[in-house]
């Protein structure tokens, strides 16, 4: 079964990072969804974080307009994602980031227990 996470958020200081929680496992792809506010150039980078591995850059990209991007990630599996924008003057970039991958393995010890009563 396959599972999509999506999560909308604004980077609003340049060259401060977002990061945000990977909730699929062994994902298979990353979709970012950038949308300028502000004239001149900006750079957008996207990298993967791991407890085990550190940061890895996934794709970077500089553009004057809105675009999207989509990087495989062939069953990668990661805690979460780095999200980074850069630009000079004013201006802010509204992201949307999706992740999709198996879902979260199952796990009965999460379930509360359930209690049948019958007269």
């Amino acid at each position: 079964m396959s599972e999509t996470s999506t999560t909308n958020f604004s980077l609003t200081q340049s060259g401060s990072p977002i990061v945000i929680s990977n909730t699929t496992a062994d994902s298979a792809s990353v979709t970012i969804v950038y949308t300028l506010d502000g004239s001149g150039s900006f750079t957008l980078s996207v990298e993967s974080l791991s407890n085990a591995n550190g940061a890895t850059l996934l794709d970077s990209v500089s553009t004057t307009t809105s675009t999207s991007r989509t990087v495989q990630l062939n069953g990668a599996s990661m805690d979460g994602f780095r999200i980074t924008g850069t630009w000079s003057g004013p201006g802010s970039v509204a992201c949307v980031l999706s992740s999709s991958g198996l879902g979260k393995p199952f796990d009965s010890t999460l379930l509360s227990a359930v209690q049948t009563y019958s007269a």
